[in-house]
């Protein structure tokens, strides 16, 4: 009764499977991606110590791979170390920036709170059930954040041979909705209000009231495009690779001449964070849909249409 490992390689890389029999039936474990071979060869050596110790009766068999999910690292460890050696993707030598570190961070916090804020405590299956309970009250993209970066946090421990196993790959989110709630013009109008950043709100009055894509009007659409007079604008990099040209709605018009600037990209900040001010500000007006920036452009169309 041995354990054997298996090296299996695709074009999605390399990966590890420890195979062996218990009682007469064959049984396989498949190692987390991103476990190197010495890693794996140390696992496998744990598993035949386990099989070695139920064949000679001196004791139940006990997976290597379940009793030590988190190593040994207790939550407070995992998150000292990452923040202590994390770097960038790339390697480069630089720290994560503050605004990466901030979405970890909010990852740990929500993680502690989960288990009532024992940080001293590890990753077992019994918390890793209370945190499914506690994020299971966060819409699904809340929850894609949490596991998202809580899943790295784990796979880069696990790449730098700290733990066995990543916990929060068994962790399910959600999925999506085929087709998303749509936003009522009271909805519209409450997350609008609690918009604050200049570039947040013309690009919701932008998809709102001309139904303008990000892609439209993202580093495309400039404020010398704007013919104030006519009340046009167009767009000179849209889908369709030419310019389009759209009405100004009265309301739009509004929000436009309030910001109004003599040049330059109407704007400036990318759709990840277009889409993170929507979210803040769509909590704050507790409004409990799903959805991201985009699902104002629907929205308008769907409420048009059934006008």
């Amino acid at each position: 009764m041995a354990a054997n490992l298996y090296k299996h390689e695709d074009k999605h890389g390399v990966r590890y499977k420890i195979r062996y029999r218990l009682d007469g039936v064959h049984k396989g474990q498949w190692l987390a991606p991103g476990t190197t071979e010495p890693m794996a060869k140390v696992i496998a050596a744990k598993y035949n110590e386990a099989l070695a110790i139920y064949s000679n009766n001196l004791g139940p068999f006990v997976d290597p791979l379940e009793r030590n999910t988190s190593s040994k690292f207790t939550i407070m460890d995992a998150r000292k170390w990452f923040f202590d050696n994390k770097v960038t993707a790339h390697q480069s030598g630089k720290a994560i920036d503050p605004k990466t570190r901030k979405q970890y961070e909010y990852a740990f916090n929500k993680l502690t709170q989960a288990i009532n804020g024992k940080s001293s405590a590890e990753i077992s299956r019994e918390n890793l059930t209370k945190f499914e309970q506690y994020i299971s009250q966060y819409s699904v993209d809340t929850k894609r954040t949490i596991i998202g970066y809580l899943r790295g946090a784990w796979k880069f421990l696990l790449e730098e041979e700290k733990v066995m196993k990543n916990p929060f790959l068994k962790v399910p989110i959600s999925k999506k909705k085929r087709n998303p709630d749509i936003f009522t013009v009271e909805e519209l109008d409450k997350i609008f209000s609690h918009l604050e950043h200049p570039d947040a709100i013309l690009a919701f009055a932008l998809t709102r009231y001309a139904l303008l894509r990000p892609v439209d009007y993202m580093q495309s659409l400039k404020w010398e495009y704007i013919d104030w007079k006519n009340r046009i604008g167009k767009t000179d990099e849209s889908k369709t690779e030419y310019n389009r040209y759209f009405p100004i709605h009265d309301e739009l018009y509004k929000i436009l001449l309030a910001h109004k600037k003599d040049n330059g990209y109407i704007i400036s900040l990318g759709r990840r964070r277009l889409n993170e001010l929507f979210q803040e500000a769509k909590q704050k007006a507790r409004v409990n849909k799903e959805g991201q920036f985009t699902m104002i452009r629907h929205s308008s169309i769907t409420r048009t249409v059934q006008c």
